[in-house]
């Protein structure tokens, strides 16, 4: 199968929401690139469908830092099986990445080197 990824993969301690929703909804990643990012979801999205997302580290959720919003595309979404994290398995691509969104992914992926 060919490899089809622009950006490397790391399994980071990020947290994922949809932007405005309470803790409690939140979606930890599987991976996290500058390229997009892999969640496990309870809630079945569409292919296509755009996402506003608030990413942020656990340093952020105890601060007064700004959380990064982003704007992601659902590129595939699989069911996953009973017993699983979650209902599905998601990956998301960012949509118009800006200067200062790409600075904080980069914070983001720092922190697991």
């Amino acid at each position: 199968m060919e490899e089809r990824r622009q950006f490397r993969r790391l399994h980071v301690p990020v947290f994922c929401r949809a932007a405005g929703m309470e803790m409690m909804n939140r979606r930890h990643p599987i991976d996290l690139s500058l390229g997009g990012v892999r969640i496990y979801s309870d809630q079945r999205f569409s292919k296509g469908e755009l996402l506003t997302l608030e990413l942020m580290t656990p340093e952020m959720m105890t601060s007064t830092a700004p959380i990064s919003t982003f704007t992601a595309e659902v590129m595939w979404i699989e069911e996953l099986p009973a017993g699983s994290p979650a209902l599905f398995d998601v990956g998301l691509r960012f949509r118009s990445v800006d200067p200062t969104q790409f600075q904080a992914l980069e914070r983001m992926l720092g922190k697991s080197e």
